[in-house]
This record gives C-alpha cells, structure tokens and sequence, in this order.
C-alpha cells in the first residue's frame, strides 16, 4: 500500500509541476530558463492527459492514506495544495483572470465611454459600413477579445483582440473554413497573445491567426488602426465604445475585490513592460542582431503575401507623412493624418502616386481601402521575433 501511496502521490505532482512549469504565465515569468515554443505545444496537446493523472493520483494518495496512514493529513493536506495552486495556475487561472468577450462584449456610445477614457487615452478602432468601434488598451488588457454576436459590427461578426505585451490590436472575422471558432485566452508566447479554440482545442496565435497544426488554416484580418480617443468621437460621433463590465461591491464582494487585484496585477506588468528596456517576459528567440530599431520601437508592421514590412514614425514624417510604396507587388500609400494623429496605411489600385489623402481614404485617386494585415503600434522586437525577414521602411526603390 505504501508503493501505491508515493507511486501516485509523486505521479500527481509531476504532472502538475508539468502543468505549471510549461503552460502558466508566471513561469516563464521567471526568466530563468528557455522557454521553446516546441515545449510548450508539447505539454499543451498532452494537457488532458495530465490532468487526468494529476486528479487521478491525487484522489488514490488520499484513499491510500485513509486505509494506511501512510502520511501525516496536514502534510499530504499541504502537497495536494501546492499540487492544485500548480494545476489552476496552467489549466484554470486563463479564464477567471482574462475573460473573453467574444460573444457579449459591451458597448456604449461616446459619451458613456468618456465616464472612463479620457480624450487623450489611445484606442484601436474598427469600422465596417459606417460602424465605427472604438477599444481602449485598459480596458482589453484583461479580456484580450472583445465582439458581439448579436450586434455585429456594421452588420458582420467581427471581433477585436489586443495583446498588451506586443501593443498590437488585430481585428479578425472569426471563422477558419465556414466554421465559427470560441476563442479564449490561453497564455503568451514570446509576448504575444496565444488563444485556444475551445471547438477543437488548437492554439492559435494571435499574429497569424492561424490553427498550430496547420498554419494555412487562418482566420480572415480585419482592418484596425489607433488615434486619440477625443479624435474618434470627432471621426465617428455615432461610433461605439467597448467598455468591460465589472461587478458591484454590494452584489458580489468577492468578485468586486477578484477584479480589482486582477486589473491591479495588469496594471503593474503593462506597466513593466512598456516603460522598461527589456520584455517581461525573456522568451523571444530572434533579437534582430542589427539593432535597426530599438526593441521597445512602436512600427506599422504589415505583409502582403510572403513580403513582410514595418514602418516607424520617424520615417513616415521626414518624408512629409505620405510614403507611396509597393510591397509585395502591391501599391501602397502609407500616411500620418496629423489631425487625427492616426497612421492609415491604404491600398492604391492605380499606377499613379498618392499626392494627398484624408484620414478616411479619401484622396487624389479617389476613395482608397484600407489594408486588413497592419499591425499597428507593435513593438519592433515582437514584430521582428515573429518575422525576422522583416524588411525596415520599404519604399518603392528597395522593392
């Protein structure tokens, strides 16, 4: 009996060390090892297993000790709640402290909106059809993806999602094949956001948008840009705001006080993350060895095909906020509105140059649309980390 005991005793804990060593945030956190992505989807296609095990041998220590006594039940009591702390930190902890909103995010108009983002805090912005939807970075650190199904934007279900540890917002249709995805917040890799579609259990990354076990199964991007939010109300006076719900102290305390530590912790690590020189999390694997950009750098990466490109503010105002340029075979005007301080880069379908546009696209060769695949504002070093054949201000000589 007592072989039995430590055989599953020890078999629990293994596998929720496993469970939290490869799957939770706060290890790779640590900064202390590193932190493949091959490890990672390892354990993580195995996560069934090993919570079928750690629960498992969890429940024969503890009938194994009840017949023999083998162990002391305050000590076995304090192993089993390591063994948990270990198992909720990988499996559990996901959606409590990042839930998605996919289906039922909240929006107000502007007005309601200004009770809670000032008119110089930045949002990211889709529309489609004349629907106009504004997100403030604060108020998507905790949800990470925001939609509504049964108010879609401009009559489409489109969703918005923001990952604070790369500043990028991508707005997507979320279907891959005909087939809608539920997605949740899994963890990060190499500070970008990771989701799980909870319909087939695949991990999918929020800057390919595509399924791990078949990267040319992708969802469809959706255009997204940032401005000021004083500057949206003034574009979009009709426009939405998403706004995330919190729960009243007097109704429900415990999660009243849940969502104050929870917003708290994220304050302190965007914080970190954004006003120190390295990431907060050490688990980028290419770190450009030209140092062309500062890694902190916020560029306008985007792709057309297999061509990968970034811009960054200082290039596009020394040549006059207006950069005409091809990129993957495909003509491209890339332009700072210094009204809206907003970056619109547009697809030019002419064989002329762009001489001048608006903010909405409209210009000298008529009315231009916007290009789906810009990552706006991503910091340079998680730009480069996923694409390190990212060229730098690519201009219509260099193609």
């Amino acid at each position: 009996m007592s072989y039995i005991f430590w055989f599953a005793l020890t078999t629990a804990m293994i596998a929720n060390i496993r469970i939290f060593w490869d799957l939770s945030d706060f290890s790779q956190l640590l900064n202390i090892r590193v932190f493949p992505r091959t490890t990672f989807m390892k354990t993580w296609y195995m996560r069934n297993t090993l919570k079928y095990v750690a629960i498992f041998g969890g429940l024969v220590a503890i009938a194994t000790n009840h017949i023999a006594n083998i162990m002391p039940w305050s000590m076995l009591s304090i192993i089993l709640a390591i063994g948990f702390l270990f198992y909720y930190a990988g499996l559990i902890n996901p959606r409590f402290m990042m839930p998605q909103k996919m289906d039922d995010g909240q929006f107000v108009n502007i007005r309601e909106g200004a009770k809670k983002i000032r008119p110089h805090n930045e949002v990211m912005v889709m529309v489609n059809n004349g629907h106009a939807r504004a997100h403030a970075d604060f108020e998507m650190w905790r949800p990470h993806i925001a939609g509504n199904k049964n108010n879609g934007l401009g009559g489409e279900d489109i969703i918005m999602t923001y990952c604070s540890l790369s500043n990028v917002c991508v707005g997507v249709r979320p279907y891959i094949d005909g087939e809608r995805l539920n997605l949740h917040v899994a963890t990060q890799l190499e500070n970008n956001l990771l989701m799980e579609d909870k319909n087939t259990g695949e991990p999918i990354q929020q800057l390919s948008m595509a399924r791990e076990c078949d990267l040319n199964a992708t969802m469809e991007e959706f255009p997204t840009f940032k401005m000021p939010y004083k500057k949206f109300c003034e574009a979009y006076p009709e426009g939405e705001v998403f706004i995330e719900s919190r729960p009243s102290f007097y109704r429900n305390p415990l999660g009243f006080f849940h969502e104050v530590v929870m917003d708290g912790l994220f304050y302190l690590h965007v914080t970190k993350q954004r006003n120190n020189e390295e990431f907060l999390f050490n688990t980028c694997k290419n770190i450009d060895p030209d140092q062309r950009l500062h890694k902190k750098e916020h560029v306008w990466g985007l792709n057309v095909g297999d061509i990968y490109t970034c811009y960054d503010m200082a290039f596009l105002k020394s040549n006059g906020n207006l950069v005409n340029t091809v990129v993957g075979g495909k003509k491209l005007v890339i332009h700072y509105d210094e009204q809206f301080e907003s970056v619109g880069v547009w697809y030019n379908p002419t064989e002329e140059h762009v001489t001048n546009i608006d903010f909405f696209g409209q210009s000298n060769l008529g009315q231009l649309k916007r290009v789906e695949s810009v990552k706006a504002g991503i910091f340079y070093g998680v730009w480069y980390n996923f694409y390190p054949q990212t060229s730098i201000n690519l201009n219509e000589a260099q193609e």
